[in-house]
């Protein structure tokens, strides 16, 4: 006779006895989240507090904000074995803002309502609180929120002084709260207070340098419009006084207002580190960096590696004032960032990548002593001097240096004569613009981020290449600087409003490079 095995009644799974609930987060990697779910299960036995699932300090800490929260808003905390699971558990979880997921899970944890229940299921909860139970502004908001969109999900609760940053978002609901209570409201009954969409629009910066305030220089001037119009890298060198940082500030004042997508990464990176960029101005990031500045923050700083200096100048400029200065590893960190146009750090938490196509602005000096060349002064350096000096700049970043300028003292009667006939700030904008959106209409991109195989397939006159090849192979100029010159000659294209490059622009290019 067979026995038959019967399952001992402990070992059945009784769902009576558990409240199970699952609730979506994210976290940031990057400028990129990762989708989280949050699974509360309670059980009777001896009260405890228990998170699990590859967290750091800040999560660890918010079984006590939680608590209190709970308990000032006049809710009451489950007297039961509470577990907090955060998966996948292989993810590291790091911040603060799962605390109000968890929060309303705790608290609704007896409610039967199946609008409840769905709301919550259905809904992206990020929100940091405080002892109170008020909700405190969310670190990253903005990149979190666009990959929950682009992840397909339709609504996000956030903290309300969070809220105006990704109003401007569309295709997601947007539900703002200011504590603990209003979040419960809104899964309890649906109700919430909207708020108004924003607009993206042009907002006017103030300009430090306007370009008509700088006498002469008409040279360097026309330098600044054609790498402001193809975001192409830009060196200005000469004896100390003659407007080399005067220049280069001004170039900021000329270049062409953010597009839709370089808009959205740019506020995506400053959102990550809570810098506030207006969204709604369309400034293109202008980073003038100090010359003690450490290789870190300029590639990327911090356990977690947040952005440096590099991505934060993305679609922007990175402005290096006296860039000799530098430290020679804070230079060489600009090698391949200057090519992929991205930088990858790797730390023992994992890898992080963060886009970098930043147009690199330097001003330098010829020697140590600020003279050489200089008619009306004597250098005081020896030559080794000279060369040591000069040798922070290696060939591979020379070489990634589109235009070369020298700037020559202003005679002093330039400079006290009347700025009429100059070149406006907004007239330079202008130009500007208008070239910008002639490459952008034809490629979709800046001349600069001109692949070989694109700058194949430019329209050229049939002298230029010609004209080109002959410098290339006489000057022993790298395949780097040939193409970098090509980049340069379509930007002078654009701006004389030309559908085929012409040598005249390929010959100008050319005397824009370093011998």
């Amino acid at each position: 006779m067979a026995i038959k095995y019967r399952k001992p009644d402990s070992l059945k799974h009784n769902v009576t006895h558990s409240s199970m609930r699952l609730l979506h987060s994210m976290v940031l990697q990057g400028i990129h989240g990762l989708p989280i779910d949050i699974e509360i299960d309670t059980q009777p036995g001896i009260p405890s507090f228990t998170i699990v699932g590859l967290w750091d300090a800040s999560i660890q800490e918010s079984r006590e904000r939680i608590r209190s929260a709970i308990k000032n808003s006049d809710r009451s905390f489950p007297l039961k074995r509470v577990t907090i699971n955060l998966a996948p558990a292989h993810v590291k979880k790091t911040g603060s803002h799962f605390d109000l997921a968890i929060a309303a899970g705790l608290v609704l944890r007896e409610n039967e309502s199946r609008e409840a229940e769905e709301r919550l299921k259905d809904t992206l909860i990020l929100g940091e609180l405080a002892l109170d139970g008020k909700l405190r502004p969310l670190l990253g908001a903005l990149p979190l929120v666009i990959s929950a969109k682009r992840q397909g999900i339709s609504r996000v609760m956030v903290p309300r002084s969070s809220a105006e940053e990704i109003s401007w978002i569309d295709g997601i609901e947007i539900v703002p709260a200011d504590c603990l209570n209003e979040a419960l409201t809104f899964f309890e009954n649906g109700i919430f207070v909207e708020i108004a969409k924003k607009e993206c629009g042009t907002r006017e910066k103030p300009i430090r340098v306007p370009f008509e305030s700088i006498a002469g220089q008409a040279r360097a001037k026309r330098c600044l419009i054609i790498a402001a119009t193809g975001r192409h890298n830009i060196l200005l060198e000469w004896p100390p006084g003659s407007g080399k940082s005067m220049l280069c500030c001004a170039l900021e004042g000329i270049l062409p207002d953010l597009r839709g997508e370089e808009n959205l990464e740019v506020s995506q990176i400053y959102s990550v580190l809570w810098l506030g960029h207006d969204i709604a101005s369309r400034c293109r990031p202008f980073r003038h960096i100090h010359h003690t500045a450490s290789a870190v923050s300029v590639v990327g700083w911090g356990k977690y590696c947040h952005p440096g200096e590099m991505s934060l100048a993305h679609h922007g400029v990175l402005f290096m004032d006296e860039i000799l200065e530098f430290a020679r590893p804070v230079i060489e960190s600009l090698r391949e960032p200057m090519e992929s146009r991205e930088i990858r750090i790797s730390r023992a938490h994992g890898t992080y990548a963060y886009p970098a196509s930043f147009m690199l602005v330097g001003a330098m000096n010829p020697c140590p002593c600020g003279y050489l060349g200089d008619p009306e002064h004597v250098c005081k350096d020896t030559s080794n001097e000279v060369l040591k000096y000069r040798g922070k700049l290696s060939g591979p970043i020379l070489d990634r240096i589109d235009l070369f300028v020298q700037v020559p003292r202003v005679p002093i009667g330039e400079i006290r004569q009347k700025s009429d006939g100059l070149l406006t700030t907004a007239e330079a904008k202008e130009r500007v613009s208008d070239a910008s959106r002639i490459a952008i209409s034809r490629q979709g991109k800046p001349n600069a981020e001109l692949l070989p195989r694109e700058l194949a397939e430019l329209e050229t006159e049939s002298d230029a290449l010609p004209l080109l090849e002959k410098a290339v192979e006489r000057l022993a100029l790298s395949l780097r600087a040939y193409h970098r010159i090509l980049r340069v000659s379509r930007t002078i294209a654009d701006l004389e409003s030309s559908k085929k490059i012409a040598s005249a622009h390929v010959a100008e290019a050319m005397g824009y490079r370093q011998n």
